[in-house]
């Protein structure tokens, strides 16, 4: 079975209504920080799969604690009313705060720098989409 297989997978662990939302994202994610590191080598390759499946197991723990507590996922809760533009932009932005994350640990500077120019584009754009729609920060 593939890694990206096996991904999609576990991603089942997590509540339909989260899948729905954030499913998609979290596989391109993956998919790109998988070929990242397929290239450094068997060794971060696989310290990068063992963490990506524990974060994925205690991700989904977290989401059905927030689904069974309030009702809804972690995320979606607060994102109820929002518009789809300012949804996309605020899931482009973590995916980009998780791989600045993940390239500063494996000492990847050149690509957290890339990806944190590219954060700052977007959280410009989402600025824009604030003010668009009148939705307070």
């Amino acid at each position: 079975m593939s890694t990206s297989r096996a991904y999609r997978a576990l991603l089942r662990l997590y509540p339909s209504d989260f899948r729905a939302l954030f499913a998609a994202e979290m596989l391109h994610a993956f998919e790109q920080a998988a070929a990242d590191r397929r290239a450094l080598g068997r060794s971060a390759y696989a310290r990068f799969i063992r963490a990506e499946l524990i974060g994925l197991a205690t991700g989904a723990w977290a989401e059905w604690i927030a689904k069974l507590t309030t009702g809804a996922t972690g995320r979606s809760r607060f994102a109820r009313d929002l518009p789809l533009e300012v949804m996309d932009a605020q899931r482009r932005i973590e995916g980009l705060v998780r791989r600045t994350i993940y390239a500063i640990a494996n000492h990847d500077f050149e690509g957290a720098r890339t990806y944190s120019r590219e954060e700052g584009v977007e959280r410009e754009h989402l600025s824009r989409l604030r003010e668009k729609y009148k939705l307070t920060a």
